[in-house]
């Protein structure tokens, strides 16, 4: 089988996680190009366009967590238009940040023709549409697992306020219409589009669609701030009421893993003589506010926030630093499972009978949906490449990894069992399979490779393939080798040398804890 591509949801985690950020900026050509259209020369109108959005995409990739684009302005352009559109899509747009094309389709009949021009031909992450002819319309774009579909379902254009609300009695009709379109696709296909600066909104729209992506403009009109000066220094008063909007925003619309709504960057940013400076701004109020509103939140499941360190953190310089593309992801994986006390020091006796001076301890991760799921979008980076038809999960550990990642990735589970019951069906895998697929094997550590070894056993035995091995980390102590030498290539989210490195330098453990983990 094909290997599973990335999702967008895992690129606007991964981006979100990567920049600090959850603005979206819409690409769409500036009016001021727009007006200078008629211009006797219009491969000069175009060409300047073109070099703005290119520059506008080199100051603002390490700001957001996706780029919108709206078809429409493209259009007016004509044949030029769209190639300008694919330029700024194949050539700007930095190919890890989630593209959503903003087309706001409503029409049915050529819906199939439109999903496969902006996914297979654009190849952009998500589209919007305008849902009301039912999932007949919506079908075509939800083919592809790995896409998101944006359901318009609230905007405050006065006009509208007759086909929103409810009549007496009655629930609103975007409730219901938000309700409605969760049924049509696999969780994260389907998300939601609002226009909403009254916080009350978001939370009765998040209130059901509690995982839905939701892609929100109007945050910022409710500060007043629509065509102001974004900069640090706002007065006080200014300041004051733009950061209690967000705060607002943030409490209505957040998931309880904490993720944020996607917030559209207003287009007056972009207006400013320094654009960049001011997506800046937002991006560091926005990210304070998320901050003090995760921070209030009292529940049984809180959301991680890095622990300060009783050890000044060790210069970057003194030692040789991961230079992985992923280097701050894991970073945050690794002071989160820190924080969270999965990482133990003392004489632990492993599974393998060996006592070691450490222990780590991934069965607390379940227990924490945000930083289970962040650790399932990390071993799916790993999976998802590589060729299987099944996976597969070592009991007991990698058990409740493998059903995440089954689920995500949206790919059938099976798992060897761990003894053979003398009682029901005496199966050795349990799960529906034919003989000859490929499995992908998932386990959480990498010591000796001794019971991953048994489990590819008993896979083979029922005349599965096995190739590849995922773990989450791996302790460095020579199974990878092992492993090699009877034809299966392991791959690690985390190295046992990763996790000292990161956590000295962090200054969260001492010299001897690091030689601990070295050793």
């Amino acid at each position: 089988m094909t290997p599973c591509p990335m999702t967008f949801i895992d690129k606007l985690h991964r981006a979100a996680q990567q920049h600090g950020s959850w603005l979206c900026l819409s690409l769409d050509p500036n009016p001021a190009f727009l007006e200078s259209a008629t211009h006797p020369d219009p491969d000069r109108t175009l060409a300047a366009l073109g070099d703005w959005l290119h520059d506008i995409v080199a100051q603002t990739a390490d700001l957001v967590c996706a780029y919108k684009v709206a078809i429409d302005p493209y259009l007016l352009f004509g044949a030029a238009g769209i190639a300008l559109l694919e330029d700024l899509l194949h050539a700007a747009i930095p190919p890890e940040i989630p593209t959503i094309l903003d087309a706001k389709h409503a029409d049915w009949i050529n819906s199939g023709l439109l999903a496969r021009t902006a996914f297979d031909r654009w190849q952009v992450d998500a589209i919007t549409i305008v849902p009301f002819s039912g999932q007949d319309h919506a079908a075509p774009f939800l083919l592809q697992a790995d896409r998101t579909v944006f359901a318009l379902c609230y905007t405050e254009n006065p006009s509208a306020r007759t086909l929103q609300d409810p009549a007496p009695n009655a629930e609103p009709r975007y409730l219901s219409l938000a309700r409605e379109v969760q049924t049509w696709g696999i969780p994260g296909q389907m998300g939601l589009e609002l226009e909403a600066a009254d916080p009350e909104i978001l939370s009765k729209l998040r209130a059901v669609a509690p995982e839905a992506p939701i892609l929100l403009r109007g945050a910022w009109s409710g500060a007043g701030l629509q065509n102001a000066d974004y900069s640090r220094d706002l007065d006080s008063t200014t300041g004051d009421r733009l950061d209690a909007n967000l705060r607002q925003t943030l409490q209505a619309g957040l998931t309880p893993e904490g993720d944020s709504p996607i917030i559209l960057i207003p287009r007056a940013a972009l207006s400013h003589p320094q654009p960049r400076q001011q997506i800046q701004h937002l991006r560091d109020r926005l990210a304070a506010a998320q901050q003090d509103v995760i921070g209030s939140i009292a529940e049984a499941c809180p959301v991680w926030l890095p622990q300060p360190s009783d050890r000044p953190p060790i210069a970057i310089e003194a030692r040789t630093a991961p230079t992985h593309a992923s280097q701050e992801l894991h970073r945050n994986l690794i002071l989160q499972l820190f924080d969270l006390g999965c990482i133990l020091f003392g004489d632990y006796v492993q599974a393998s009978g060996a006592t070691f001076p450490y222990y780590v301890d991934l069965r607390q991760i379940i227990s924490n949906p945000q930083v289970f799921h962040q650790i399932l979008l990390a071993y799916a980076e790993r999976v998802a490449p590589l060729p299987f038809d099944r996976l597969a999960g070592i009991p007991y550990g990698s058990l409740p990894t493998a059903t995440g990642l089954a689920l995500h990735l949206n790919r059938p589970m099976i798992f060897p069992r761990k003894e053979v019951k003398a009682h029901g069906t005496q199966r050795v895998v349990e799960g529906n399979f034919q003989p000859g697929e490929r499995v992908v094997v998932v386990d959480d550590i990498l010591i000796s490779g001794k019971s991953a070894i048994e489990g590819i056993g008993k896979l083979e035995s029922v005349g599965l393939q096995v190739t590849d091995l995922v773990v989450f980390i791996d302790h460095n102590t020579g199974a990878k080798e092992r492993l090699a030498a009877k034809g299966y290539r392991s791959h690690a989210v985390l190295t046992l040398d990763e996790i000292a490195e990161t956590l000295f330098l962090a200054g969260k453990i001492a010299e001897s804890q690091y030689a601990a983990l070295r050793g």
